[in-house]
């Protein structure tokens, strides 16, 4: 041994110290990147599941009533459960009704506008599921897929006029 030295391992354990701590930063960058590659994968699941639930419910390009109400307890709580996601559903109707033998040309804008709608103007909406989705710590804040989609709408309960519709989905897990 010569002098002054310690011994063979004590003179090495400086050495080791920024060994470990390197080894140590490039193990949690790798746990790091693993993280943010589940969030992604996550994300990407959820809008798929999302974008197929649409596919679902926009089939037709047209929901009647008694469609949206019955493919909302059989198809799609269906494929949500598939898909292991939450969702909610709803349909806004716009109707609005013009009578082409009135005097009033319907295609001339209506100028003055007040902020409320015309007597012949109803909005009208339907939910899917209609209760129990959204619990009480509130909707989802992270991690959620929200679409809007426009769909052709009964606007009378015969169906005999038809309206335009918009569809909101939510999904999240």
């Amino acid at each position: 041994m010569r002098k002054g030295a310690i011994s063979p391992i004590a003179d090495d354990i400086p050495s080791i110290f920024p060994i470990v701590a390197s080894v140590l930063l490039f193990l949690g960058a790798v746990a790091y990147a693993g993280g943010v590659i589940n969030e992604r994968n996550n994300y990407l699941e959820i809008r798929k599941a999302g974008l197929g639930l649409s596919d679902v419910v926009l089939a037709k390009g047209y929901l009647g009533n008694d469609d949206f109400k019955s493919q909302c307890s059989v198809s799609y709580t269906e494929f949500a459960k598939r898909k292991s996601v939450k969702f909610f559903i709803s349909l806004k109707k716009f109707c609005r009704y013009v009578d082409f033998s009135s005097a009033q040309n319907p295609f001339v804008p209506v100028t003055r506008y007040n902020g409320v709608p015309p007597n012949d103007y109803s909005v009208t909406g339907l939910v899917c599921p209609t209760s129990g989705v959204v619990g009480p710590s509130g909707p989802p804040t992270k991690n959620f897929q929200s679409l809007v989609f426009p769909v052709a709408v009964d606007c009378k309960a015969d169906g005999s006029q038809k309206g335009l519709g918009v569809v909101t989905l939510v999904v999240w897990r």
